[in-house]
């Protein structure tokens, strides 16, 4: 079988979290290996207490791991300080929430701009870039609505169309259906698939197995470790 030429957006080697409680140590992460390709889409699933959201704060540089390498486009995370790790969370990774996490007073245009009050780009325009994030996202006829004015899968959309409209290198989706109804839920699922099929590289945190189906890649983790993986 070829190997596959796409670049590879994100290295990680061996990386390991521990955290201190009270007078010992837990390991939240235990040597994890993992590398993701531009256009990929991945689930990372498994029970509460399986480290997928520690890990999902390591991807996102929220974090730092306690040992181990994480690259992220050719860049070492772990020689970054927090502005630098700022500015990468500002300038390539796009995140959405299962709570959404859209600011009540402003209208949806409002909403998708707020990434670009953290980086200095004067080669985009983020009133552009955000009206065309919520195109793609199909609420072209909701720019100036406010979030309670929207339902719960238009909220979403609005959250995933923030994440788009700086062009990030990847989206990180922490339980994105965990707030939706089935039906709703399939439509968002969906909506990754497809902007998944334009190039957008896609990492899901999950514990619902129906968004594992949705993705080309699932990776089941247990105890702070990789357990299995399956590619579709």
């Amino acid at each position: 079988m070829p190997q596959d030429s796409r670049k590879i957006v994100l290295d990680i080697r061996a990386i390991s979290k521990t955290y201190q409680m009270g007078h010992g140590m837990v390991s939240a992460l235990k040597h994890i290996d993992l590398q993701v390709l531009k256009g990929e889409s991945i689930a990372i699933m498994g029970p509460s207490g399986s480290g997928k959201s520690t890990l999902m704060h390591l991807l996102g540089c929220l974090d730092k791991p306690s040992t181990g390498t994480y690259c992220l486009n050719g860049q070492n995370i772990a020689e970054l300080d927090d502005n630098a790790l700022s500015l990468i969370r500002a300038t390539q990774i796009g995140f959405v929430f299962q709570s959404f996490n859209l600011i009540a007073q402003l209208n949806v245009i409002e909403n998708v701009e707020i990434p670009f009050l953290y980086r200095n780009d004067k080669k985009k325009n983020p009133r552009e870039c955000s009206i065309n994030a919520i195109q793609r996202v199909g609420l072209g006829h909701r720019l100036y609505h406010l979030p309670s004015q929207l339902s719960g899968g238009e909220m979403q959309r609005v959250a995933i169309a923030r994440a788009l409209a700086i062009d990030p290198l990847l989206i990180l989706a922490d339980e994105p259906t965990g707030n939706l109804d089935f039906e709703t839920g399939e439509s968002i699922l969906k909506l990754f698939q497809e902007l998944n099929s334009q190039g957008v590289t896609l990492m899901m945190i999950t514990h619902d197995e129906s968004v594992g189906k949705h993705c080309q890649r699932l990776i089941r983790m247990r105890d702070g470790k990789i357990v299995s993986e399956e590619k579709k």
